[in-house]
């Protein structure tokens, strides 16, 4: 599962069918859409960072 960071304000969501490295969705926190980056992802085997 690949986790996504809000870049205006640090909130975590796991967006599971989303691959891309930078995506914009509504954020819960800023409540407007805002641009996501790849956190980190789990690959089964650990996360890595």
């Amino acid at each position: 599962m690949t986790y996504y960071e809000c870049a205006d304000c640090g909130q975590l969501a796991d967006f599971v069918y989303l691959e891309d490295s930078a995506v914009r969705r509504r954020c819960p926190v800023c409540e407007e859409p805002t641009a996501w980056e790849i956190a980190f992802a789990d690959d089964g085997a650990g996360v890595s960072f």
